[in-house]
């Protein structure tokens, strides 16, 4: 019989799947399932890090046969049944807020840590993005 932590995180893991594969697989018929798992478990994994599309394409393009455009239209989806949120930096110039890397939320720190990849508890972002998802509530309009 499983723990009751080891089924929360069981059940959690099976949620993350469901999400992947009936929103978005199914919905917006996704063929490279691979790449959308790994790129939704590296963007939750970085909760209250920087993230840029160049950046990371850069990182994976010599192991995966994937473009800026796929990287692009699976964020977009990802956005769509808000699973994560990138957060603009803040300026007056929406041309900087455009180019300068976004940093990036979870909807649920339970499922974050389902599925992520951490070797330490990393309960400073967690609490960011505690904090994050309060004022996402409050409908307030946040930048870093």
């Amino acid at each position: 019989m499983l723990e009751v932590p080891e089924l929360r995180k069981k059940i959690l893991q099976d949620y993350f799947e469901m999400m992947i594969y009936r929103d978005l697989v199914e919905r917006f018929s996704i063929r490279n399932t691979t790449l959308l798992k790994v790129l939704t478990k590296y963007l939750v994994t970085n909760i209250g890090n920087l993230f840029s599309v160049t950046s990371y394409y850069k990182a994976i393009k010599q192991d995966q046969e994937v473009s800026k455009g796929t990287l692009l239209e699976y964020i977009s989806h990802l956005e769509d049944i808000s699973l994560v949120y990138f957060l603009p930096l803040f300026s007056y110039s929406l041309k900087a807020q455009a180019i300068n890397p976004r940093k990036v939320y979870c909807i649920d720190n339970g499922l974050r840590n389902a599925v992520s990849f951490t070797f330490s508890k990393d309960e400073g972002r967690l609490a960011e993005n505690l904090v994050f998802l309060e004022l996402m509530r409050r409908e307030k309009e946040i930048y870093y």
